[in-house]
């Protein structure tokens, strides 16, 4: 029997090959019709659900959930390099807004005020893809300066902003 948790993941290596095979028989909306039908006549029209489901969403799908919007999952960032905003996914953990976020954190860059946690990284924005390429090569491989010149004009790495030899033995002193 499979009608618990427990089972099913004592079960899986039979029952994911069948489900596989299963699911490709029907679009998902079918499947989420088939689920919900199955759910609501045979647990007495309850709103609970008999079993776990629920669709699998692109990424563009996601954001545009009611749910995933209504639980302001969905974050604009302004970016410093960029146009336009770009949009993230929000904080999954929700904090009670009597929660001091200063508490919660320990950075003494960032200047952080009370309130939600969602707050704090509304305000920092992802880094640019290689932002951070030279201080990784440097601080982990303890990489000089030429070393990692040399990388990039071979093209086995990308600097988003490459750092002057003057400006990389500033940065990496701090």
């Amino acid at each position: 029997s499979i009608c618990n948790h427990s089972k099913r993941v004592q079960h899986r290596h039979v029952l994911i090959p069948l489900l596989e095979r299963l699911f490709r028989q029907r679009t998902r909306d079918e499947w989420l019709q088939i689920t919900e039908e199955y759910s609501a006549s045979n647990n007495g029209g309850a709103e609970t659900a008999l079993f776990p489901h629920g669709p699998i969403r692109s990424v563009p799908e996601a954001f545009a959930c009611e749910q995933a919007l209504h639980r302001d999952m969905v974050m604009e960032v302004e970016h410093p390099e960029l146009v336009e905003p770009i949009r993230l996914p929000g904080v999954p953990v929700k904090y009670n807004s009597n929660i001091q976020a200063s508490s919660l954190f320990d950075h003494e860059d960032i200047s952080i005020p009370a309130g939600n946690k969602s707050d704090l990284l509304r305000m920092i924005p992802p880094p640019m893809l290689g932002e951070h390429t030279q201080e990784i090569l440097h601080d982990v491989l303890d990489m000089s300066y030429d070393e990692i010149r040399e990388l990039e004009i071979e093209g086995a790495i990308s600097c988003w902003k490459r750092a002057t030899e003057k400006e990389f033995d500033e940065n990496m002193q701090r």
